[in-house]
């Protein structure tokens, strides 16, 4: 069997529900949340600025969560 999961790049202050709803409209069972990915590692965050990815990270699990996609994680 198939499986498909979409490697994703969350952004704080973006808007997760189009996402699930994409992965729920075309069948796309599990997401590979990716934190500071690419050009956008700046370093492993601190204080502030890890508790902005854990919130980020977190609304982007509750919205797939709801539409039944699985979530995975690559900081």
């Amino acid at each position: 069997m198939t499986r498909y999961h979409l490697r994703y790049q969350v952004l704080p202050g973006r808007d997760p529900g189009p996402l699930a709803d994409f992965c729920a409209a075309h069948g796309v069972e599990e997401v590979v949340l990716m934190t500071g990915a690419e050009e956008l590692h700046a370093g492993h965050p601190a204080g502030d600025g890890e508790d902005l990815w854990f919130e980020t990270v977190r609304a982007a699990r509750d919205a797939l969560s709801a539409r039944g996609v699985q979530v995975s994680l690559n900081p």
